[in-house]
């Protein structure tokens, strides 16, 4: 007998009667029952994703899948292989959340937030904005980026070739991703209250094509901004989708894409005068702007780069050969004037060109690279592509070969550990005596990725506990792979005491780089539980002094200056400082995030340096270091002969050269051959992965 306000259902119906989930009534037609709202049960929903750590952009624990319907909410954290599954969610109009966090346990970095009018029984899969690499359908690509220009909130809205649109917000560090995009051509329009710009995209199936628009540090009021439109040199129209950057004094770098207009904006600059670089599409600019405080500054006239008119005006591609070596010719200049108007193109690594926007006529183009000089005329017809074909290439001598890369072949990370072992860091501090605690952190993190990368360790002061209290450090274990041993013997034997000698202890490790040489991206790991010192020069009475006072002797002064000064060096010599400051760091001045600032890194947007209040959280610190640093440095096994000719394609798809080195590759060398940018992170992201290079050999 049924309850009360249900109805009995035989079973071959019952699947029948679950479905229908709106109805107030069933009408079952063999047997008369009226059913209540009350009786109808809905089906759940399970919402699932892979969520990435927010730096690193791969599968990561500790981040949080949260689902809400405006009455309950459901929770879960992700596992070890970045997995979370929400079960038994109730279906309808539900609030997706992702919170990122930078380490397991800690406060969320950021928040994405996604909407969904779900179905009964529907399973919802998340995709994750922060992953560098996210499932796709099958025949489809994607759009990933960041928007971190004006104020939130921010939106993207993609409008695909076909002629619909998709919309997103991007989340509170301005990701944005459209996941099973169909290949093409496509614009991609970004806004927010104030800002709106249209870029070009191209996606290609199975591929992720990623963009970045604006910087994500906030600029600081007393600044200014750069900002202007670019024409393409070759008189194709505006120059869409160039990096324009400026490099500020203290080694930061302010980078924006010209959109579909060529128009681009750099803010946060610093008052002065700044070179502005400009790169894309084979082609490069080099500008000169002078910024004050609170204005802008053109760096070039507000002109209209209009596309040319196709019906009037004609183009010239072309194809040119090196006369002597009979290969293509690459790197050369192309160029000819009508009026006043110059158009210009380089030629790429199989010696094309282009120019359009061309008056009808006889056209002369002029040819040069380094002495050579050559020159020929072209009939431009309205309308029409003129193709030339200058000079008869053959194929070169030697023997060309296709080289795989895998990453497990890249040049390992050089990480130079510089350790504090002055006499406060025998105090409390961490899990216990900082001292012990740092060994053991240090200890735990060359043991794990000793393979991966090549450690050295420094120790400060250089003295020993009775002895030397100001010496400058030394550097106890050079850097090498596998020396985890070495580094924890150094360590053991070692007993705290002394001064902070910071400053000259940065020096010693710049002039040991200098002396032995460096073969790979290297960085320094600098941490250290109080404020440097030791600078017999400084005079007592009129520097900085802690808050016990100088007591007449300059050893005890704050040298902020001086170990600025080393770290600024030391990173103008290409090598970046990252500063982990230990419990007792903590100064009014805070002398540790301007050393961070000054060595070109920074925790996160909000925090100079990384403040660990555990060992577990020193070593997972150190560790994310250096997994974001992992460089994709290789050695060829032999040296190319033409370095025009080389051509480099992760996945089967075409990786552009960057001599900026930002985006792209470019060679090192005679043999070797670096990945950056974003290439380098999804060769790093997962496995799989296969990082060709086609070159030729005398």
């Amino acid at each position: 007998m049924s309850a009360p306000g249900t109805c009995a259902v035989p079973p071959f119906h019952r699947v029948q009667a679950w479905s229908r989930l709106f109805a107030s009534t069933c009408l079952l037609g063999l047997w008369s029952c009226q059913c209540s709202d009350a009786s109808i049960t809905r089906l759940p929903v399970t919402v699932k994703g892979t969520l990435c750590h927010p730096v690193t952009g791969a599968p990561a624990a500790g981040q949080t899948l949260v689902a809400e319907n405006g009455a309950q909410q459901w929770s879960q954290d992700t596992g070890d292989d970045g997995n979370a599954q929400l079960l038994r969610v109730e279906g309808g109009e539900i609030t997706v959340r992702i919170l990122h966090r930078a380490r397991v346990g800690g406060d969320p970095v950021h928040d994405s937030i996604f909407r969904y009018a779900t179905r009964d029984g529907q399973t919802v899969d998340v995709v994750d904005p922060a992953c560098l690499v996210f499932p796709l359908a099958e025949g489809t690509g994607g759009i990933q980026g960041t928007f971190c220009r004006g104020s939130t909130p921010r939106y993207a809205t993609l409008a695909l070739s076909d002629g619909t649109q998709r919309i997103t917000d991007t989340d509170t560090s301005g990701h944005f991703l459209f996941a099973d995009v169909p290949p093409g051509d496509h614009l991609l329009h970004l806004r927010s209250s104030d800002f709106s710009r249209t870029y070009p995209i191209y996606v290609q199936s199975g591929q992720i094509s990623h963009l970045q628009v604006g910087s994500c540090t906030p600029p600081d009021e007393n600044t200014g901004v750069i900002a202007g439109q670019l024409c393409a040199t070759n008189g194709a129209g505006p120059w869409a989708l160039a990096t324009v950057s400026v490099e500020l004094p203290n080694g930061d770098v302010r980078s924006d894409l010209t959109d579909i207009d060529g128009q681009f904006l750099l803010d946060g600059i610093t008052p002065g005068t700044h070179d502005v670089m400009v790169r894309g599409g084979g082609e490069s600019m080099d500008l000169t702007a002078t910024v004050a405080s609170g204005e802008t500054s053109w760096v070039q006239p507000q002109a209209t780069c209009e596309a040319p008119d196709p019906t009037e005006t004609g183009q010239i591609r072309g194809q040119l050969c090196d006369p002597v070596t009979r290969g293509w010719l690459a790197g050369a200049v192309v160029h000819t004037t009508q009026g006043a108007v110059t158009f210009l193109d380089h030629t790429d690594e199989l010696g094309m060109f282009h120019l359009a926007g061309l008056s009808p006529g006889e056209v002369e183009v002029q040819v040069d690279r380094a002495a050579y000089h050559h020159s020929f005329t072209v009939p431009v017809t309205a309308g029409e592509t003129v193709l030339v074909a200058d000079g008869e290439c053959v194929p070169p001598t030697g023997q060309c070969l296709t080289e795989e890369l895998p990453v497990e072949r890249a040049i390992p990370l050089q990480v130079m550990l510089v350790v504090d072992k002055s006499g406060s860091m025998a105090e409390d501090g961490l899990d216990g005596n900082k001292w012990d605690s740092a060994v053991r952190g240090v200890v735990a993190v060359t043991r794990d990725l000793q393979n991966e990368a090549a450690f050295g360790l420094t120790l400060f002061p250089g003295g020993d506990s009775a002895q030397g209290q100001c010496d400058t450090g030394r550097v106890a274990v050079p850097m090498s792979l596998a020396n985890a041993r070495a580094i924890e013997e150094a360590l053991v034997s070692s007993v705290p005491g002394g001064g902070t000698p910071t400053a000259s202890t940065v020096h010693a490790v710049h002039q040991h780089f200098a002396d032995t040489g460096l073969t790979t991206t290297t960085v320094v790991i600098l941490a250290t539980d109080g404020v440097p010192n030791c600078n017999h020069g400084l005079d007592p009475y009129s520097c900085h002094c802690p808050a016990e006072g100088c007591g007449g002797d300059g050893r005890l002064c704050m040298d902020d200056d001086g170990t600025l000064a080393s770290i600024a060096t030391l990173a103008e010599y290409g090598v970046r400082t990252f500063v982990i400051g230990l419990p007792g760091s903590e100064d009014p001045s805070d002398v540790l995030g301007r050393m961070a600032q000054a060595g070109g890194t920074s925790a996160s947007a909000d925090d100079g340096y990384y403040r660990p209040q555990s060992t577990e959280e020193l070593v997972e610190d150190m560790a994310s270091i250096v997994r974001r640093n992992h460089a994709c440095r290789f050695e060829l096994s032999s040296t190319p002969n033409d370095p025009g000719r080389v051509q480099v394609r992760l996945d089967g798809v075409v990786v552009q050269r960057d001599p900026a080195r930002r985006s792209g590759w470019d060679l090192l060398g005679e043999r070797g051959l670096e990945v950056y940018g974003p290439p380098c992170q999804e060769l790093r992201a997962g496995t799989g992965h296969t990082l060709a290079v086609e070159y030729c050999v005398d």
